[in-house]
């Protein structure tokens, strides 16, 4: 991030499922000097949305007639069933892995997008308080 506010702090709230990191950031949200919010789960789930390049790159490894349903979206349910191990080995809060070589390859595929998304969310709202303080 370049611009006027180069010097502002960003700060990632990260955690397992049911951590409580949505409650850790309605807290500090409310903290003085918080200028922006940024929910990155709201944006990895985006990368999922119909048209969006991801869902070809799965499709190509996984199958497309596996994971991707009749309107082209990501069928999550039938991907997890490849991804993960089965119900009744997964507890709460631990995610056992069927196989982790195919969840090392869909977070190959997904987080570089993810990530691209992040950060042009960060760039776009870094340019918004600049334009704010002009």
């Amino acid at each position: 991030m370049t611009g006027k506010r180069s010097g502002m702090k960003t700060l990632g709230v990260c955690g397992g499922i049911a951590s409580g990191k949505s409650q850790a950031c309605k807290i500090l949200r409310e903290f003085p000097g918080v200028i922006a919010h940024i929910d990155a789960d709201s944006l990895a789930h985006s990368v999922y949305a119909p048209g969006s390049s991801v869902i070809d790159e799965i499709a190509d490894h996984f199958g497309r007639g596996k994971v991707i349903d009749d309107e082209g979206c990501v069928d999550r349910k039938a991907l997890g069933s490849i991804v993960f191990s089965s119900p009744e080995q997964m507890s709460a809060l631990e995610i056992v892995f069927s196989s982790p070589e195919q969840m090392s390859a869909l977070e190959q595929i997904v987080w570089p997008h993810v990530r691209s998304r992040l950060q042009d969310e960060l760039d776009r709202t870094e340019q918004e308080l600049d334009n704010n303080t002009d």
